[in-house]
């Protein structure tokens, strides 16, 4: 692989991440307004409020082996949209 291909290829990782971190944010805005909003009785949440809970909480319970993989971003992304599907059906047989 040469340099120009490294370049591209971690372009391409960092804006899938980037992608797949708004995803996440705007899956919180989801989670927080099905779950959190009726019970205690807290205000929804707007996207950069949602960035930052998830900035602070990868703060503290991100580690960060190695760099990371197409593979291992794909995981993550696959393992957030299963988190919200399982919330959403919590959601509606709750409501």
């Amino acid at each position: 692989m040469n340099k120009l291909e490294e370049i591209l290829s971690a372009i391409g990782i960092l804006f899938l991440a980037i992608i797949f971190f708004i995803i996440k944010a705007v899956i919180l805005i989801y989670l927080w307004k099905w779950f959190i909003v009726p019970i205690m009785s807290f205000k929804e949440l707007s996207i950069m409020n949602s960035i930052g809970i998830m900035i602070i909480i990868d703060f503290f319970y991100n580690r960060i082996e190695k760099k990371p993989t197409m593979n291992d971003i794909f995981q993550s992304f696959y393992g957030k949209l299963i988190i919200f599907g399982m919330g959403y059906l919590v959601h509606i047989i709750g409501t």
